[in-house]
């Protein structure tokens, strides 16, 4: 599959992606389903094994995750700066993922 993450103007976060099999586009608005923040900045993605994660900064200035678990089809929105304790950030988040051990 092929996913594209944007912002929309008023800063929800969108996904739009290609199924092969049955050879359609579909799109989720991940900031509705979740009630996540509006996004001052544009997200960066990351996968994991069976989860797909969106970060970005909010208009708060925080860093906010949102992530869908493949596993239990379900959503969850977090805020990473507030759960930390981390000062607010200036730019948009940039993303990694490392193997565990």
């Amino acid at each position: 599959q092929q996913h594209v993450f944007y912002r929309d103007n008023n800063g929800a976060v969108h996904h739009i992606f290609y199924d092969e099999p049955t050879n359609q586009l579909y799109h989720d608005d991940w900031s509705k389903r979740t009630g996540a923040l509006a996004a001052a900045g544009d997200p960066a993605t990351m996968v994991t094994p069976g989860q797909q994660h969106v970060f970005y900064r909010g208009t708060d200035g925080a860093i906010h995750h949102i992530l869908w678990d493949a596993r239990t089809n379900a959503f969850h929105h977090d805020n990473w700066t507030e759960r930390t304790g981390a000062v607010a950030a200036h730019d948009g988040p940039a993303t990694m993922a490392t193997a565990i051990g």
